[in-house]
């Protein structure tokens, strides 16, 4: 684990695999709301990349649990710039494919990615590395529609995997935006400043996304808006939508969740395919 800032939890831990060739690397960005990151989208689905050839580092990025002083926004995608400068620099030594990497992201992980997916080449950043494609799990597209199909308590644990909490749905919604802006309300000016939908452009990576059709924290609308975007801007795009599913079911294996899926669990395998087709 290589911490990013002293004094935070704010991390990228490389996971290698023996090779003497350079390969294409992962980033993995587990989901949490903005108020931590899920163990079951971090480790688990690095080692899934890594059985597939790939190498992965698991980037724990600011949010509350890991930099409870910094809002999450814009932080976050400052974070991804300094992990991306740390796998350029240890690049010979780890066997990098640098002009192939890959940025993963689920649910509020997954809007950091798209989010630096879609301003990678902008002066919002010092460098500008290109992310060889985009990978989104259940994502986060806009703040101003996280939880609002919620009908009923929110269970945390399949928001942030290591909790048992239980939220209703305003305090949710409160504590998830407070975290990524550092208060709440919020304005209009700040909802559009983190909106993924409105950022697609020439320059955004392929993407492949995939949403289950009944999450209860994201809108799946959101998510299908964002594909047609991307095919409004001749973005090469691969969308999987599963009939069932909760949110946050990471690779949906009994391994990593209870609320395991076999269906659904072939999104990791139509991932790596489609990584590999993205090589060509």
């Amino acid at each position: 684990m290589i911490t990013l800032y002293e004094n935070t939890n704010v991390s990228i831990t490389p996971y290698l695999c023996d090779t003497t060739q350079p390969k294409p690397i992962v980033i993995v960005c587990p989901g949490g709301g903005y108020l931590g990151c899920s163990p079951n989208e971090g480790e688990p689905v690095a080692k899934v990349f890594n059985k597939a050839g790939f190498h992965a580092a698991v980037l724990i990025y600011t949010q509350k649990a890991s930099n409870p002083d910094v809002p999450a926004y814009p932080q976050f995608l400052y974070d991804m710039e300094k992990a991306l400068a740390i796998i350029t620099e240890h690049a010979a030594d780890w066997k990098v494919d640098t002009n192939s990497i890959y940025l993963s992201g689920f649910s509020a992980g997954a809007h950091l990615c798209s989010l630096y997916g879609n301003l990678w080449h902008t002066g919002f950043f010092a460098t500008h590395i290109q992310p060889k494609g985009i990978l989104l799990c259940y994502p986060a597209i806009r703040a101003d529609s996280i939880g609002q199909s919620v009908t009923q308590n929110i269970d945390l644990q399949n928001v942030i995997s290591n909790t048992t909490q239980q939220l209703s749905v305003h305090p949710f919604i409160k504590a998830c935006l407070t975290a990524l802006f550092g208060h709440y309300p919020v304005t209009d000016e700040e909802y559009k400043s983190v909106n993924s939908l409105t950022k697609i452009n020439e320059n955004t990576p392929p993407t492949f996304v995939w949403q289950t059709f009944n999450d209860e924290i994201i809108n799946g609308s959101d998510t299908i808006a964002y594909v047609n975007e991307l095919y409004r801007h001749h973005i090469p795009v691969e969308f999987h939508l599963f009939d069932k599913g909760i949110h946050g079911i990471s690779l949906a294996t009994e391994d990593v969740t209870k609320h395991s899926d076999e269906h659904v669990a072939h999104w990791s395998e139509l991932a790596i395919e489609w990584i590999h087709r993205n090589q060509l």
